[in-house]
């Protein structure tokens, strides 16, 4: 299953951990949204380590993806082209 993970967290410190431990399990996708392939199990080890992260006023975005929706997915940037080739290599 893949998941989009995006957050808005106030602190830069914890920030930065929720970010380093995105890149180690996905493919950072914007400043602050990832894509994360996990299986069902994995789901509960991804949400409970995100929480330890978290301070009053954080905020985290899990959102499921089927394959269907995520081969779907375009991400576009500025000039025009897609970054799919980057995500479909991570996946």
């Amino acid at each position: 299953m893949y998941y989009l993970v995006a957050y808005d967290i106030i602190s830069d410190r914890q920030r930065k951990k929720v970010s380093d431990y995105l890149e180690s399990i996905g493919e950072r996708v914007n400043k602050s949204v990832f894509i994360c392939c996990y299986f069902n199990d994995d789901k509960e080890i991804l949400v409970q380590k995100l929480q330890s992260y978290l301070n009053k006023g954080d905020d985290v975005l899990i959102v499921p993806l089927c394959k269907k929706c995520f081969d779907s997915s375009i991400l576009l940037n500025r000039d025009g082209t897609t970054k799919r080739q980057n995500l479909t290599t991570f996946v």
